[in-house]
């Protein structure tokens, strides 16, 4: 109606100069069929890169976004230098404070080293042998016994020897 503030101009649709379409051309006239087939199931989606659908798979590639690419690889290098130097910075930092906390046993033992070259022929020939102290860590196995075959029974049975039990080094 005329309302208050008289009748409407022709055309007009309430709230289409802040984006609304109304119901004139609205919802229920546009085209309602998705034409978007993408796969947005969780199996098509990786954390880092999101959906493996392109967003602008229609959109052509022209010479102003491989220059915005080149530009973004170029800022990637720089970056990736700059990580570099300062990582290697920061790891010999951390080799140098290892190294005066705990000296390797090449530094520890290098007066020593030197040391050896005053040592007199009678000296070094009075050092005693280490010896084999590896078998002292072996394990020793445990033994095993074992039933004779037959045909063994029955070899020593024939010789006429009157015991069952076997050595090492043969009949007992």
């Amino acid at each position: 109606g005329s309302g208050p503030w008289g009748a409407p101009p022709a055309g007009y649709v309430p709230g289409r100069g802040r984006g609304a379409t109304g119901f004139a051309g609205g919802v229920s006239r546009d085209d309602t069929v998705d034409h978007d087939k993408a796969d947005y199931s969780d199996a098509n989606y990786d954390e880092f890169s999101g959906y493996a659908e392109s967003l602008f798979k229609d959109a052509e590639y022209d010479d102003e976004d491989r220059q915005a690419d080149e530009i973004y690889e170029d800022i990637d290098r720089t970056m990736d230098f700059r990580r570099k130097s300062r990582r290697e910075q920061k790891l010999k930092e951390e080799l140098a404070k290892l190294r005066a906390e705990k000296p390797t046993i090449q530094a520890q033992f290098a007066d020593l080293k030197r040391n050896l070259g005053n040592v007199s022929r009678e000296e070094w020939e009075a050092i005693p042998d280490s010896g084999d102290t590896s078998i002292k860590n072996k394990q020793k196995k445990p033994q095993q016994l074992m039933p004779a075959p037959d045909y063994l029974l029955h070899g020593a049975q024939l010789s006429g020897r009157s015991t069952g039990t076997v050595q090492r080094s043969g009949l007992a």
